[in-house]
């Protein structure tokens, strides 16, 4: 048997495989692997989320309010509204700068204890949802490609 016979045949793989076979199905961790720093990003995120439904709760002290949950919350949505930022996505990039600003220590709103838990519920939100939304993405794959004159 020729070659062309062989391929007309529709052998496994290889160049003579027919048209209508299913190719392979492509591992996710493969396609895409997730970098190590946008793991530790989403990680920050989640830890963020979890601390403020934690927080919620009205047997914590002052110190874990104003220092842990509000530096822990900080610097993750600095850093993600920064990835946001330049990944040119303008409506993340506003919320976690939003989010950032409210929960910095160095200058606190001065909310009651019963709009801080309000607020907890709906920034323990935005953490889970950026979280899943940083951990997906790969960076970069939204730049448009430089324009060159």
């Amino acid at each position: 048997m020729g070659r062309k016979a062989r391929s007309r045949e529709g052998g496994a793989g290889g160049p003579g495989q027919r048209a209508d076979a299913e190719p392979r199905p492509v591992r996710a961790e493969t396609a895409h692997p997730v970098p190590l720093g946008r793991r530790i990003l989403a990680g920050g995120l989640n830890l963020s989320g979890v601390l403020l439904l934690i927080g919620m709760a009205p047997v914590w002290p002052a110190w874990y309010d104003r220092l842990l949950v509000k530096i822990v919350v900080c610097l993750p949505a600095i850093w993600a509204a920064y990835v946001a930022y330049d990944e040119r996505r303008p409506g993340w990039a506003l919320i976690l700068g939003l989010l950032a600003v409210g929960f910095n220590p160095i200058w606190p709103l001065p909310l009651s204890r019963g709009n801080w838990v309000a607020v907890y519920v709906v920034a323990a939100a935005v953490c889970f949802g950026a979280a899943q939304r940083f951990r997906r993405s790969v960076p970069g794959i939204f730049k448009p490609k430089p324009r060159i004159p």
